[in-house]
């Protein structure tokens, strides 16, 4: 996948960083929209970050 980017002249460090802040956003936008305890939304922020992992995982592959 790494490929793909450098074909285009983005360098993936960007892409790794930039999918890093969007994960760390949707945790923070998750935190401040419930207002659930913080037991409930645990399971909703690991769900929402493995996929942004995932991701992550497969451009350094």
């Amino acid at each position: 996948m790494c490929e793909s980017f450098q074909s285009m002249d983005i360098p993936y460090k960007s892409v790794i960083f930039a999918i890093h802040n969007m994960k760390e956003d949707v945790i923070k936008i998750v935190k401040e929209s419930t207002t659930s305890t913080p037991l409930d939304y645990i399971n909703l922020i690991s769900e929402f970050t493995s996929y942004f992992d995932q991701v992550v995982a497969l451009l350094v592959a």
